[in-house]
């Protein structure tokens, strides 16, 4: 079959981890939290409210820093002081209200109960190529911008075990989905592999065409099947459905598995990158 040339307007993907392209990236884990507070002489409900809410983003806090020290294996220790140290001061994005309750508690009253599904962003993670570490990927192209006419190949490889999706944004701020694609759907990427986008099993070729200028490229990864993001087939890829702003929040809404025991493995590790990369005449 005949591949199809898939013009795109400005810079369609780059990922790349060198010096001469802007980067973003941020590490982060999946956790469930929960957390209650009570009504009292001086408290009002929206004041227990708050307080649980706290309470539970505190434990999310303290969740993903205890997954760092009992799961993660690394054996350089300052590598693992300086991962645990940048999720204790890590960010928490709700992803997921799970519970919103009021109850009465024999002893205390009428106190209220949130449970929660959150994504805790570790502060200046360390990244590294080690295996045991938290999940890392790279992406890159050739070079940070082409011409048009110019052909451009994306490139991944993951410390570890991932599934992904890669995007880009076109200089109009659409956002596509270029893998997993029509005609390549499998998410699951090996670690220490590297992959081509697009390679021999895409039906399609990428291509640069105007309106030309400056573009992004991005990897939302984890170590668990992603949550979903709503797209429409357009040709041999997809348009994205969703405000920008909520792609990293839906696809780190994962429900977070638990063995025969009951208990977790480890919470799912999440990683984002995004690179810009600039197309010209």
């Amino acid at each position: 079959m005949v591949k199809r040339l898939l013009l795109i307007s400005s810079a369609i993907l780059l990922f790349a981890v060198m010096p001469l392209q802007a980067a973003e990236q941020n590490s982060s884990q999946t956790v469930e939290a929960e957390g209650s507070s009570c009504i009292g002489k001086d408290k009002s409900l929206n004041d227990a409210e708050r307080e649980a809410m706290a309470s539970a983003k505190r434990q999310a806090v303290e969740f993903a820093k205890t997954s760092i020290e009992s799961f993660t294996k690394v054996e350089d220790f300052e590598l693992k002081k300086d991962l645990i140290k940048a999720y204790a001061n890590g960010e928490v994005e709700i992803l997921k209200v799970l519970k919103s309750e009021t109850y009465q508690d024999a002893l205390l009253g009428i106190c209220y109960r949130v449970a929660i599904r959150a994504a805790v962003k570790a502060k200046d993670a360390p990244v590294s190529n080690d295996p045991q570490a938290p999940l890392k990927v790279d992406v890159w192209t050739g070079k940070p911008d082409y011409r048009t006419g110019e052909m451009m190949k994306v490139y991944l490889k993951g410390n570890k075990d991932f599934y992904a999706i890669v995007l880009y944004k076109n200089v109009k701020g659409v956002v596509r989905q270029i893998l997993p694609n029509i005609h390549r759907r499998e998410n699951y990427f090996k670690g220490g592999v590297t992959y081509e986008v697009p390679d021999g099993s895409d039906e399609f070729s990428l291509g640069v065409r105007p309106p030309v200028g400056a573009e992004e490229i991005a990897v939302h990864a984890s170590t668990e099947p992603l949550g979903q993001i709503s797209i429409k087939e357009t040709g041999p890829i997809y348009e994205v459905q969703e405000q920008e702003a909520d792609i990293g929040v839906k696809t780190r809404d994962i429900e977070i598995a638990k063995g025969k025991s009951g208990k977790k493995s480890g919470n799912p590790e999440n990683f984002v990158k995004k690179i810009a990369v600039r197309t010209r005449e």
